[in-house]
């Protein structure tokens, strides 16, 4: 009897795996994974000298994705992350906050350009300063054990 039970038990728990997964993850015709959705996502990030083209995420505090990837697994590397309440549409001075792991913040120049994909609209800042408060719409921390950066960024036209 007990052995029925486990049997029909893990039947059950397949099948709200797999429900799970057909919602959550889109397969090719060779079942290869090739994307995954993930409701914080909310756009990307590229910052060309950083060789970064990031997926950028939301989450529900300020610190969840500096040791979690976009999968939600623990991640050295952390994602590229808007504040909590950030809305880079309609507020100036937002900030995105990193990890500074496997990124060579020496490469960043002033008048850089960084590209945003933000909830469908492109977006283009341009650096300003590195760690000198200039007026900005945007501030990207890169956080690290020992140091913080900050890259002040001023919008600009696409």
């Amino acid at each position: 009897m007990k052995f029925k039970l486990y049997i029909i038990s893990i039947c059950i728990i397949s099948l709200f795996g797999y429900i799970y997964l057909k919602d959550n993850v889109k397969y090719s015709n060779s079942y290869e994974v090739i994307s995954y959705s993930n409701d914080y996502e909310i756009g990307s990030i590229k910052i060309p000298l950083l060789n970064v083209d990031r997926k950028l995420m939301q989450g529900l505090d300020n610190k969840y994705y500096l040791d979690h990837n976009y999968l939600n697994m623990d991640s050295n590397n952390g994602e590229f992350f808007l504040d909590t309440y950030g809305d880079l549409l309609n507020n100036n001075n937002s900030i995105i906050y990193s990890s500074t792991n496997n990124l060579d913040v020496n490469n960043i120049r002033i008048n850089d350009i960084v590209n945003i994909k933000y909830l469908d609209n492109d977006l283009c800042y341009k650096v300003l300063s590195i760690n000198n408060n200039l007026k900005h719409d945007l501030i990207i921390k890169l956080l690290d054990r020992n140091k913080e950066y900050n890259i002040f960024l001023l919008k600009v036209e696409c």
